[in-house]
């Protein structure tokens, strides 16, 4: 009986280039796609197309190759979808911010953790504030025209303690 001890999976080198097998290739891809986006519905419906049997579509999924290859499919799908969301972040957090505004609590909570996030330190936990961030919101709010300048004498008149430097909490 060989010994498999020595037997080593090296999952450190995905494979970048479809499997040599359809059938493997279309068990790694099966097995890397979410659900609703999935060509067969099933392992079963998987196992049906090559005429195996299920457990054979599994005993597929545990080769070397294939499950390198599936690492690489998993990798490169949340890389490209980490790319999207990072093109598209400031209409996130515009959209995010509108909906908090008119009382989505989850958006909310969602500003609240960009906003006010928790770093690590030495001593436990901190608070930092999104400063960096400051200079584009208030861009955002003037293209928006959100704060208009005729709106601010309004607002001081409305409480005179504002007005001329007599804010009483400066």
């Amino acid at each position: 009986m060989a010994d498999h001890t020595d037997l080593r999976c090296d999952l450190s080198m995905p494979i970048e280039k479809p499997t040599p097998d359809p059938a493997h290739e279309a068990v790694a891809l099966f097995f890397a796609s979410p659900r609703q986006f999935r060509k067969f519905k099933s392992v079963s419906a998987l196992a049906e197309q090559f005429g195996v049997s299920r457990v054979t579509i599994y005993r597929w999924a545990a080769d070397v190759d294939v499950v390198q290859r599936i690492k690489w499919l998993v990798d490169s799908s949340m890389f490209f979808g980490d790319l999207i969301a990072c093109r598209e972040w400031a209409g996130i957090v515009k959209a995010q911010v509108e909906a908090a505004l008119a009382g989505d609590t989850r958006a909310a909570m969602f500003c609240q953790s960009r906003a006010w996030r928790q770093i690590s330190t030495l001593d436990g936990k901190a608070t930092e504030t999104a400063i960096a961030g400051v200079d584009t919101i208030a861009t955002w709010l003037e293209e928006t025209n959100e704060v208009s300048t005729a709106e601010e004498p309004d607002k001081a008149n409305e409480n005179p303690e504002i007005q001329q430097g007599n804010n009483p909490r400066e």
